[in-house]
């Protein structure tokens, strides 16, 4: 069954090939889901009940985050032979509670996964999130991850994406930011051999003084094929409220391809909005700085990656994770 996701806002002419993505979703797939591995339960409301997605049986977990956590919750969920998921997850921050959670997904066989996930996430009145979802499975897998978030009034969400695993790798946010919340989305992909990387991200600053960012680093080898999508809108009465948008795609293969649609969409005069996307080969010059120090070019290669990345990295707060993202990362280049 093929089907039409990750439409622009604004759309262009057909020839650019940028509108959306048409995908074809299985009709055979069975959702096989043998629950998370969860480090605490960290005083959560937790539900876990049945629905229907896409035509297909699906998994729908209620999360509520109810006292504050300085360490993050890890859900932990690993595929293992021909496991498919198809999952919706919605969570809900109550006011003036402080959280960190980590989503993880990896794979122990390399077998063709299929993976769609769906987070809805609210973050009620003063309340903060930083959350992370990590895609690591094989390199057969096909990820599909829609989140979907509402900042209400002073909260704060920092969102970050690692998107890894599979060669089909399809991802959107679509976030509402309220009167003086902030609104951060964070983004690494990775693309090599001949993996598509398609993804849509469409923030709204609804309110006075909201604050919305997208950043999104990315990385394209052999054959690699991504579309980036990324729009900040500001509607009318969001006064001074900010956005800022950026996407850079590091290419290291001239075979690889890479396309970037920024968009600003505006209806209120006074605010600040800012969009950049570069596609292109590593820094020659900051390459041979490096060389000339006497490293190799892989190993100087390897620490300009790592530059850009490492500050979304810096916010999983999971020393193992961060270092199996690393690893992952490295070993490709």
């Amino acid at each position: 069954m093929k089907q039409i996701i990750n439409e622009i806002p604004i759309k262009t002419t057909n020839s650019f090939k940028v509108n959306g993505l048409e995908i074809e979703i299985p009709d055979n797939i069975t959702t096989h889901f043998h629950g998370y591995e969860v480090n605490d339960d960290h005083n959560l409301i937790l539900e876990t009940t049945k629905t229907t997605i896409m035509n297909h049986d699906a998994v729908k977990l209620n999360i509520k985050i109810t006292s504050n956590n300085e360490s993050p919750i890890i859900f932990n969920y690993y595929f293992d032979q021909a496991d498919n998921l198809i999952e919706e997850i919605n969570i809900e921050v109550l006011n003036n509670v402080h959280a960190n959670i980590i989503f993880n997904y990896a794979a122990l066989s390399k077998e063709q996964h299929f993976h769609y996930l769906k987070q809805t996430i609210k973050l009620d009145n003063e309340s903060s999130l930083n959350f992370s979802t990590i895609n690591m499975l094989s390199s057969n897998a096909t990820s599909i991850i829609k989140v979907d978030n509402e900042v209400l009034s002073n909260a704060n969400l920092t969102y970050n994406l690692i998107d890894l695993g599979g060669s089909t790798k399809v991802s959107s946010s679509y976030g509402k930011t309220y009167d003086n919340a902030i609104n951060n989305l964070n983004v690494i992909y990775l693309g090599t051999n001949e993996d598509l990387i398609d993804t849509n991200y469409y923030y709204i600053n609804e309110e006075t003084l909201a604050n919305c960012a997208i950043n999104v680093q990315g990385i394209l080898l052999d054959h690699a094929k991504k579309t980036f999508r990324g729009t900040i809108e500001f509607v009318s009465g969001a006064t001074s409220s900010v956005g800022n948008e950026i996407e850079n795609c590091m290419m290291l293969s001239n075979d690889a391809s890479s396309i970037s649609v920024p968009l600003l969409l505006c209806n209120e005069e006074d605010v600040i909005g800012s969009h950049s996307a570069s596609n292109g080969e590593i820094n020659k010059d900051q390459l041979f700085y490096l060389m000339s120090k006497g490293l190799t070019k892989k190993e100087a290669i390897n620490i300009i990656i790592m530059a850009n990345i490492n500050p979304i990295l810096n916010n999983i707060n999971n020393e193992k994770i961060v270092n199996d993202i690393t690893h992952s990362i490295i070993s490709v280049l």
